[in-house]
């Protein structure tokens, strides 16, 4: 397989947004190609009124941020432990440095010159923020994060000291190595050890995270009157354009003439891979047009298989394709993955019933039940059967499962509970 049929497979499960990212590292290189700039979907505007609710804190700056956040808590610290100068200017970029970890993620030297500071004006405000609890906080490696929860629990000691000194070994897992570098004896290293389990090698975790953005979809999917449109997704779309030299192939050097046939190949290549995407995403939502209407009862049982052979493509292809894309629909914005449902045997029906359909069949019978006599896996089963519906009890425990369901015995018992 050679290198450019190996990069064509790649982009068929790359999402619009990563294949921009692509495709702009390979302009960086290649002086014949050009990307045009990524349109980023606008940011929200951040509440900055003194006084804000709906779990929004201010920090230092007067700059917004989640309420219950690892950045919320260090900016309230940093107002508290920093009045107004040059070391609070100094601390509000340390805590711009802040990983989720709650390590840094940059190099102290890189902090220091952004903030305008001496690497030892820079040590010393670093110093008083890793007062901040939980300790641990503004480490810079997980030896100085442990060594600052040891300290703060009075646990130092020079055996823990020493293994916090050569903590490189422990991931290679040499003990022995340790003990020559230190001196410590097995028992002391494993004691030693035993005290560093007991620490947190990411403090900053425990702080609610912020949800990420949504990733803006693929696929956008239309109905007017009785159709349905397919189109991708603008936002998102990376366009690629060719810088081809008014001078002609003919004056160019080898290495040129290289880069300018690698600049065509990838712009045919996405723009056969927009093809593919866009074919396969029209299928789906001819085959599917039911249940993006009405949800999921009118679901067609549907695999890869059958995409592949109504569009002419290698299975393998659709699977790339529907890995990892998604696609915005009047039901909301929706993974490939989630049109495909597996078929089971109906007396009613040649193809079967999709899965999901009977999924969906189940919790709507459960949330209709009289909670004093829940409907027992067997009773679910034996209304499908009613129906025509193959479906044994054991299948029906699994799709109880998936929806996160309890068993009838459990179901009763809170109901009890309630009254």
């Amino acid at each position: 397989m050679t290198p450019q049929l190996r990069q064509a497979i790649g982009m068929l499960s790359c999402d619009n947004r990563d294949l921009a990212a692509f495709l702009r590292i390979q302009a960086a290189t290649n002086p014949f190609l050009e990307v045009a700039p990524l349109q980023e979907p606008p940011h929200p505007p951040v509440p900055r009124a003194p006084g804000s609710s709906g779990g929004v804190a201010l920090s230092a700056d007067g700059v917004a941020a989640p309420e219950g956040s690892l950045i919320a808590h260090v900016l309230r610290e940093i107002g508290l432990a920093f009045p107004e100068g040059p070391d609070r200017r100094t601390a509000l970029h340390f805590a711009e440095a802040l990983e989720p970890t709650g390590w840094l993620g940059r190099p102290l030297s890189a902090i220091a010159a952004d903030a305008g500071v001496t690497r030892d004006r820079a040590e010393a405000v670093l110093a008083r923020l890793q007062q901040i609890e939980p300790a641990g906080l503004f480490a810079r490696d997980l030896a100085e994060c442990l060594r600052l929860q040891a300290l703060d629990a009075g646990d130092m000691t020079q055996p823990l000291a020493a293994v916090l000194d050569h903590l490189d070994f422990i991931g290679r897992g040499d003990l022995a190595a340790m003990g020559r570098a230190t001196g410590l004896s097995r028992e002391e290293i494993m004691a030693a050890l035993g005290v560093l389990r007991g620490y947190d090698p990411k403090p900053g975790a425990r702080f609610d995270a912020p949800a990420p953005p949504p990733a803006p979809p693929d696929l956008i999917a239309r109905r007017e009157g009785g159709d349905w449109t397919v189109e991708i997704d603008g936002s998102g779309l990376p366009c690629v354009r060719l810088r081809e030299d008014d001078t002609g192939a003919a004056v160019l050097s080898e290495n040129e003439r290289r880069l300018l046939d690698s600049a065509r190949w990838l712009e045919r290549a996405v723009e056969q891979r927009n093809l593919t995407v866009l074919r396969v995403g029209a299928e789906l939502v001819r085959r599917q047009g039911r249940f993006l209407v009405d949800g999921p009862a009118h679901m067609r049982p549907m695999t890869r298989r059958h995409l592949a052979d109504a569009l002419g493509l290698h299975e393998s292809t659709v699977s790339r394709v529907t890995s990892g894309l998604s696609m915005a629909t009047p039901r909301g914005t929706l993974s490939l993955r989630s049109f495909f449902s597996v078929a089971l045997p109906s007396a009613d029906n040649a193809e079967g019933v999709a899965a999901a359909g009977v999924r969906d069949a189940i919790r709507a019978l459960i949330q209709a039940e009289d909670p004093a006599a829940p409907l027992s896996d067997r009773d679910i089963a034996a209304h499908f059967a009613g129906q025509g519906i193959t479906l044994a009890r054991r299948t029906v425990a699994k799709y109880r499962e998936v929806l996160g369901i309890e068993g009838s015995a459990r179901r009763r018992s809170r109901a009890k509970d309630m009254r």
